[in-house]
This record gives structure tokens, C-alpha cells and sequence, in this order.
């Protein structure tokens, strides 16, 4: 009884024949043929999928593995101070890189400034009242209410 074996079958190594010339290669799958297998992706767009296997067929295949070791060394955690205990800087004040009262603002923080001009912050101002009407009124999402809080920090 005929199998039902059509189309094509993808040669396995040895290769079946070597091309004529500069075309010739090698039909044992030798050290020449060091090559890793390409992955084939899914869903890329059009063309992209050709840069893709043209990397991946001049990629050679690595010599051999590093030495990795079996688990990365541990770090070791400070413990967590618990809220009854007394405090650790009693010089330093409770509103400590805030941007209002005693101690450091928030350039101790080094958070990233928005170096705003005094018109952006006249804007800002505006806005800052658009949102906060929008959360009072309760038809503000939680990116509305982040915005807002970024913002009235910034022009504290």
C-alpha cells in the first residue's frame, strides 16, 4: 500500500550533493557547518522576518558554554525596623524631603526636576484645578489622579 509522503522532505546531514565550483560545500556536516539552528518567528510584519534569518544564518555557533555558577550569591537583606522602635535619626526632621517644612526638600530625593518656566507653571495651575474638579466630581480614573498628584508636587 502507497504512503502518503508528498511534498517537500528537508534533507537531513549528510547534505545529498554538493554544488559545481565556488557553489561547493562540504556533504558531511564537518566543522565547516557550524552554524545554530534558526528559530522561526511568528507575527512580524512583512520583510521583517527575512533580516531576522539573515542574522540568525551568519550567527556562529558558540565554542562552548561559560561556567555559570548554580545559584547567584546571596544578598544579604537589612532587617525591617518595626514601627514601635525608636527612630534611627532622632536629628534628623520628620518632613525630610518633602517639599514643605523643616529639613531638605526634594532635591535630596534626586528625583528628575520638570524645570518648568513660570508660564508652564501658570498653565500647570490651571490644569491642576481641571483635574482636581474632575476628582471631586468623581469621574476621574487613577491616571487623572496620578497626573494630578505629579503635578501639585511639582508646583509646591
Amino acid at each position: 500500500m502507497a504512503e502518503n509522503r508528498g511534498g517537500y522532505r528537508k534533507p537531513t546531514n549528510p547534505a545529498p550533493v554538493s554544488g559545481p565550483g565556488k557553489a561547493s560545500r562540504r556533504t558531511d556536516g564537518g566543522p565547516l557547518d557550524m552554524k545554530q539552528n534558526q528559530v522561526q518567528v511568528t507575527g512580524m510584519g512583512y520583510g521583517e522576518n527575512k533580516e531576522l534569518n539573515d542574522i540568525q544564518a551568519q550567527a556562529p555557533l558558540a565554542a562552548a558554554m561559560p561556567n555559570i555558577p548554580a545559584s547567584a550569591p546571596e544578598v544579604q537583606m537589612p532587617t525591617p525596623i518595626a514601627l514601635t522602635e525608636p527612630t534611627q535619626r532622632p536629628m534628623e526632621p520628620l518632613t525630610a524631603g518633602l517639599p514643605f517644612g523643616p529639613g531638605v526638600g526634594r532635591e535630596a530625593l534626586s528625583l528628575p526636576n520638570l524645570g518648568m518656566s513660570q508660564e508652564d507653571k501658570e498653565r500647570a495651575k490651571l490644569l491642576v484645578g481641571i483635574l482636581q474638579d474632575s476628582i471631586s466630581n468623581g469621574v476621574a480614573t487613577q491616571g487623572t489622579i496620578n497626573l494630578y498628584r505629579q503635578l501639585r508636587s511639582e508646583l509646591l
